[in-house]
């Protein structure tokens, strides 16, 4: 079932990046939480929809240029947020290969993986899929202990994000409000392309990782002839969309309770290469302001599971550029 190739896929991610407990030393030998040094995180409950969300936010490593820090807002916060921490202090800390920058993870008070998955149904989708996607997702989802998913919250989100979020960040850090990067990977990845089409100015640049342009039927494309119109007029937002090469590849060993034929059209059903390179084309082939440009990579020998890792380099190269263009 094609939940396989995104939403079931990430889980497996988010599983095996969970840390294993290592046995003490001795009997009596302590143990207590890891934590990322110099982060913390903020529980709040959202006006927007009355949810609950957990910020997780990190600081650079490096001392905020004049203007403040650029900010990275990580979708599926609770899987990715010490990772891109790492990726962007590291890079930016030895050798200034890019800005240092304010990392916020937006997820979930919990670590229970599958009321994680449950939630980011509701707040990376843009549109209700289609009564078959439906079907598939959720028998799949009931499988794993998942009911009552709620979908279409997307846009809530990014009001969430304008409206509290960047208050909340903003009120404590010295952030530059120009300078924003959304990142997401799979329905995230989704959610970014939505925030992309219908507020191309929120955020200074886009990452969209493994995309999953498929749901609701490519829904989300239908924004793209009004971004194409605001380009324009003169707007220059920073796009890239990476995708691993084996993402149509059918998966060895097969999902459970699939045959190999089902798999093999339910791969190419999701088109996850083929719709990603598709639209990293059709953006190049757009004009925008002085600042405009759209990177897109098919990753060789990456899975769904395996592709954010090897992202990051090329994103962040474009996103967080060590000497940002001056404003207009």
């Amino acid at each position: 079932m094609r939940i396989y190739v995104s939403a079931l896929a990430a889980a497996l991610v988010w599983s095996s990046a969970a840390a294993a407990q290592a046995p003490a030393t001795t009997a009596t030998a302590p143990k207590t939480p890891v934590t990322v040094a110099f982060s913390q995180q903020m529980d709040f409950t959202a006006k927007a929809n009355g949810k609950d969300y957990r910020l997780f936010i990190a600081m650079p490593l490096t001392p905020p240029p004049p203007g403040g820090y650029p900010v990275v807002y990580v979708l599926d916060g609770n899987a990715y947020f010490g990772s891109v921490v790492e990726a962007t202090r590291a890079r930016s800390a030895l050798g200034g290969e890019i800005a240092g920058a304010v990392v916020v993870g937006i997820g979930y008070p919990t670590d229970n993986l599958l009321t994680m998955m449950g939630r980011r149904f509701y707040d990376l989708t843009p549109a209700q899929p289609t009564d078959g996607e439906r079907q598939k997702m959720e028998t799949t989802m009931k499988l794993m202990g998942v009911d009552g998913i709620e979908y279409a919250g997307a846009d809530v989100l990014l009001d969430i994000i304008e409206k509290e979020i960047k208050p909340l960040v903003g009120a404590s850090l010295p952030i530059d409000p120009k300078r924003g990067v959304l990142l997401g990977h799979s329905i995230g990845g989704l959610a970014v392309l939505n925030a992309l089409f219908k507020r191309p100015s929120a955020f200074d640049a886009y990452v969209a990782i493994s995309p999953s342009i498929w749901w609701a039927g490519r829904d989300v494309l239908k924004g793209e002839p009004a971004f194409a119109g605001k380009l324009a007029a003169g707007l220059s937002p920073r796009v890239f969309i990476g995708v691993g090469s084996l993402e149509q590849a059918v998966p060895d060993p097969l999902p459970p309770g699939m045959t190999r034929e089902q798999a093999t059209a339910h791969m190419a059903e999701a088109a996850m290469v083929d719709n990603a390179v598709a639209l990293g084309k059709q953006l190049q082939g757009l004009r925008g302001g002085a600042g405009y440009k759209v990177v897109y990579k098919v990753f060789e020998g990456e899975t769904h599971g395996s592709v954010p890792w090897a992202t990051f380099k090329p994103a962040f190269d474009l996103a967080l550029p060590a000497k940002p263009a001056a404003k207009p």
